[in-house]
């Protein structure tokens, strides 16, 4: 049965906890790093789908900052992120053009020899950008609230517009990065049937990235699904 400890809470504030000690300190992990990264990076996870939904409504990438930088710093794991296409809502809370999304690698090569297969690394952002199917009802509920998608996580009342907003704002974006969009009509067929695992996902978009990296990353998803 959990129960609180003072004697626990004191050794946690020391820092004088470990795997053989009596009580077992429970949380989300946010105050260490609070996108899981650092872990699946320990556990050499090759393929990785991150999404960012942490509060950052100026864009300044905080909490991808601190995992890349502690990761750097504890394992020796370098990531490399490609330039981004992301941005905060302009202050009139017109649409800019942007992405979603990016990839980077992660370079465990420099720790564990050539011999190692580095990892790749899908990063998705929310946001609101121009583009031709982006959802109207996301666009109204965007207009009536300048922080969005980006409001305070410390609000735990979500209103069913809100909710909704949020959850057809990450299909969107989804639909968006798998080119599930055709100039006929929005969506042709359910993308999340198309892939059996995240490797085979995460190997798509690795394969159409090196093959036409100058293009768009929808457009050239989109080709590579058609094929």
């Amino acid at each position: 049965t959990a129960r609180p400890s003072p004697s626990g809470d004191a050794a946690e504030a020391v820092g004088s906890t470990n795997d053989s000690y009596d009580w077992v300190y429970l949380s989300d992990g946010g105050h260490f790093e609070n996108l899981g990264l650092y872990e699946m990076v320990l556990r050499r996870c090759h393929y990785i789908v991150l999404s960012d939904a942490g509060a950052d409504p100026k864009y300044s990438f905080e909490d991808l900052g601190n995992a890349i930088r502690k990761i750097r710093t504890d394992l020796g794991v370098p990531i490399d992120v490609k330039e981004t296409f992301m941005q905060p809502r302009s202050a009139d809370s017109l649409m800019r053009e942007g992405k979603y999304f990016t990839i980077a690698k992660i370079r465990y090569t420099a720790v564990d020899g050539p011999e190692a297969e580095d990892g790749f690394l899908i990063y998705l952002k929310p946001g609101c950008y121009k583009d031709q199917w982006f959802p109207r009802d996301v666009y109204n509920y965007a207009l009536e609230s300048p922080d969005f998608p980006h409001e305070s996580t410390s609000n735990q009342f979500f209103s069913e517009s809100q909710f909704e907003s949020y959850r057809a704002l990450g299909r969107h974006v989804v639909n968006e990065m798998c080119g599930n969009y055709l100039p006929t009509g929005p969506i042709t067929k359910p993308i999340a049937k198309e892939f059996k695992d995240v490797s085979e996902f995460a190997g798509l978009i690795e394969r159409a990235a090196a093959a036409a990296a100058s293009l768009p990353p929808a457009e050239v998803i989109a080709s590579a699904i058609l094929q």
